[in-house]
């Protein structure tokens, strides 16, 4: 995809979006990723606004990314069914550590703003919380897996 100023790539909007929220959730003055010829640097300004630099030394057609299928299992067909989902690509981790309990089982009952898990990204051990209360129906990912953003990770059976 090229962008009206010439042979320079239009970085996708959704890239830049999702690039300023990890910028925003991490202490991160900076964030820069390369795809083919296509360079991308995000930087926080003061209250942090940010700023997108992009760059490339050749022409280039298309930038793809990653997608995440929807499957059945990801629908939410019952209203009493909610389904938690990575806010980050990490790695997920049922425990704070490997010789500490895991946060949530299967058949237990939690709250909103419970920790639940840890999707560690970039370095960074981030504390998912619950964003609905229930009892945790299924449990999608196995500890230690890569996860991709928005894949699920538990389904609620709302209580």
């Amino acid at each position: 995809m090229k962008s009206s100023r010439g042979s320079e790539p239009e970085v996708p909007e959704r890239v830049i979006r999702r690039l300023s929220e990890l910028l925003r959730a991490t202490d991160l003055a900076e964030i820069e990723i390369s795809v083919g010829e296509l360079k991308v640097r995000v930087k926080a300004k003061e209250a942090q606004a940010v700023q997108v630099v992009s760059t490339a030394s050749h022409p280039m057609t298309s930038l793809s990314m990653p997608t995440t299928p929807t499957s059945s299992r990801d629908k939410e067909v019952n209203a009493d069914v909610h389904i938690i989902r990575s806010p980050f690509v990490g790695t997920f981790y049922r425990s704070p550590s490997p010789s500490s309990p895991v946060f949530v089982e299967k058949g237990q009952s939690i709250s909103k703003g419970q920790i639940i898990c840890i999707v560690e990204a970039m370095k960074i051990m981030n504390e998912i919380e619950s964003d609905s209360s229930g009892i945790v129906d299924t449990i999608y990912v196995e500890d230690g897996t890569p996860v991709d953003f928005n894949a699920p990770l538990f389904s609620l059976r709302r209580s």
